[in-house]
């Protein structure tokens, strides 16, 4: 009976291959579907606060990248969150660097120094490449 209402058993298959495809093909949609563009809400930046004890002249330690074990002068929080320090150069060898400040160990040491105008001008489009 059964092969006398559906024929051969590979007429079976291409059957059942059919209904499984048409299945397939109404639960996902084609790629060349265009869907809606929807765009991933992104909660707002807040700039990270200074850390106690980091104040304008404060050392601090480099914990890691090239200057590990550095001793540096904090000389303020970039806008990025970042912190602008310096050896400086011809005291250690560190430049001018902006450093993330949780690879930064502060001490009790502070160094009194001058304000200088143009070291308030550097932002961090001053780091960007040319």
């Amino acid at each position: 009976f059964f092969f006398q209402c559906y024929g051969d058993h590979r007429d079976l298959h291409k059957e059942y291959r059919r209904q499984r495809q048409m299945c397939i093909r109404d639960r996902y949609p084609a790629e060349d579907e265009k869907k809606p563009f929807q765009r991933k809400s992104k909660a707002k930046k807040k700039p990270m606060a200074t850390r106690k004890g980091m104040v304008a002249g404060a050392v601090c330690i480099v914990l890691s990248g090239r200057f590990r074990g550095k001793r540096v002068l904090f000389l303020r929080m970039l806008p990025s969150g970042l912190a602008l320090v310096t050896g400086p150069y011809k005291v250690n060898g560190v430049p001018l660097r902006r450093m993330n400040p949780a690879y930064l160990l502060v001490t009790k040491t502070q160094v009194k120094f001058e304000a200088n105008p143009e070291a308030d001008k550097i932002e961090d489009k001053f780091f960007a490449k040319a």
